[in-house]
């Protein structure tokens, strides 16, 4: 896990470090140790093409090769954002499953409709979500490709101190 405030570095790190693994894996068609790349506040890390310059097109072109070849050799992408609209929508229609929140943005509610093919009324719902309400669609993880679900999670630090409260700890 890297938490680095300096975009500039992190960007540098996630260049270098998606690059190299792949060209590792891709060298010796390894497929194992799986290892999930998960780049939360996305939008630092594969902002759309058109808006790019510099090492934030380098950083997208990057992990976008990731997203579009990791698989076959045991890397996976994970991204997490709330501004999907800045986004390199190549690395968006790669992934399988999508976990997706409240949309106050129209136009973001928008880009989902069309990137996960899930009809707009039912992303307009994502409005009145409260937490842990989620809408999952997956080409394949749920055994119903492109099927949006209705899920509400629970919030897994509550559930890990209610246990500890029952140990007596």
């Amino acid at each position: 896990v890297l938490n680095i405030p300096d975009p500039t570095m992190i960007r540098w790190l996630a260049i270098r470090i998606s690059e190299e693994m792949l060209s590792r894996r891709k060298r010796v068609f390894r497929t194992s140790p799986f290892i999930l790349f998960v780049f939360d506040e996305a939008q630092e890390f594969i902002k759309a093409l058109d808006k790019a310059k510099g090492d934030e097109k380098e950083c997208s072109a990057s992990i976008e090769s990731l997203s579009r070849h990791g698989r076959k050799y045991g890397l996976g992408v994970c991204i997490s954002t709330q501004r999907i609209a800045h986004l390199n929508t190549n690395v968006l229609q790669q992934l399988h499953t999508y976990f997706i929140g409240p949309l106050p943005r129209p136009y973001d509610r928008g880009l989902i409709s069309s990137v996960c093919v899930i009809d707009r009324e039912i992303l307009d719902k994502s409005l009145e979500f409260g937490k842990g309400e989620w809408i999952v669609s997956s080409y394949s993880a749920t055994g119903m490709p492109n099927v949006p679900i209705f899920i509400k999670a629970d919030n897994t630090e509550e559930v890990i101190l209610k246990f500890l409260e029952l140990k007596g700890e």
